[in-house]
């Protein structure tokens, strides 16, 4: 099993917890992991390291052997792909944040 699988794994557990400890309905979490799993590898890949193993754009090149712009742009589609599938699903999320 590769580092980063295992690092997914312990995040996904460690988050869905403390998510839970913030009484977030459960199934809203099952529904964000759920898209994050469709997302394309590359994207899943650089949205995880980014958000739940908290590394830097410049480590996360590193890490996958691409350029930091590869990475911001994986990280930039990640975010299109989830937001267009929550809209599609009519899943709220912060738009005073994120408005598009």
């Amino acid at each position: 099993m590769n580092r980063i699988l295992i690092a997914i794994t312990i995040i996904v557990s460690l988050n869905c917890t403390l998510l839970k400890a913030q009484t977030i309905n459960p199934d809203n979490i099952e529904l964000v992991k759920k898209l994050i799993e469709e997302l394309p590898e590359t994207q899943k890949e650089v949205l995880i390291m980014r958000y739940y193993v908290d590394m830097s754009f410049q480590e996360i090149a590193d890490q996958t052997g691409v350029s930091i712009n590869t990475a911001l742009g994986r990280m930039r589609y990640a975010l299109i792909h989830l937001r267009k599938k929550m809209k599609q699903l009519n899943f709220a999320y912060d738009k005073t944040i994120y408005p598009k």
